[in-house]
């Protein structure tokens, strides 16, 4: 018995480790604009984005009313209250980043803000 706790003592801090250095082991995201829309998701089914036409990773924007410069600004703020670290800023475009506590894994963020539709299109 005493053997068996061991070794599951040592098999869960084996595997803590390693999603350790998996999270710090990730190479730095390709973010930004192609064309003026989000690149594609990949086939992995952790992306979603209003810019996809179909399937799984497709997910409504962000509507709005009312003054676009606003919500712009609204979408930011928001964007900093829930935690979310502003890596990059254009006029109609931001990057940012949300890092998880546990295991410190970081999630990006895309906002693109559409004036002429209402909407800020959203990827992550």
């Amino acid at each position: 018995m005493k053997i068996f706790i061991i070794i599951l003592i040592l098999v869960t801090a084996a595997a803590g480790l390693l999603m350790v250095v998996l999270s710090c082991s990730g190479q730095a995201p390709s973010v930004s604009l192609v064309n003026g829309k989000f690149r594609p998701c990949p086939d992995t089914p952790n992306c979603v984005s209003s810019d996809s036409e179909t399937g799984n990773a497709r997910i409504d924007p962000l509507a709005f009313s009312g003054n676009a410069d606003e919500a712009w600004q609204r979408v930011q703020q928001v964007v900093v209250e829930t935690g979310g670290q502003i890596q990059s800023r254009e006029a109609d475009y931001i990057w940012a980043t949300y890092t998880s506590r546990l295991f410190r894994f970081v999630d990006d963020l895309e906002l693109r803000l559409d004036r002429g539709a209402g909407v800020v299109h959203v990827r992550s």
